[in-house]
């Protein structure tokens, strides 16, 4: 499945779940930058095609940039 496609079911599953729309949005944002990284930095589209040290690199690269890994 298209990582994308993921991104958009889990922001409908939070509507479901009815989350806050802040919330939402946050949640939306951190995981679709971190998506946008694993597309440019390793060509990944399919959620199938992320390993743990795919997000161990983006996690890396937050603390790289002074932000908590909790961040994205």
């Amino acid at each position: 499945m298209l990582a994308k496609e993921c991104l958009s079911e889990f922001r409908l599953d939070c509507e479901l779940r009815r989350l806050s729309k802040r919330t939402i949005k946050g949640y939306y944002n951190n995981n679709a930058r971190c998506l946008t990284y694993l597309e440019r930095q390793y060509g990944i589209y399919e959620m199938e095609e992320i390993k743990p040290p795919h997000l161990k690199s983006y996690f890396q690269e937050l603390i790289g940039q002074g932000l908590s890994s909790s961040y994205g």
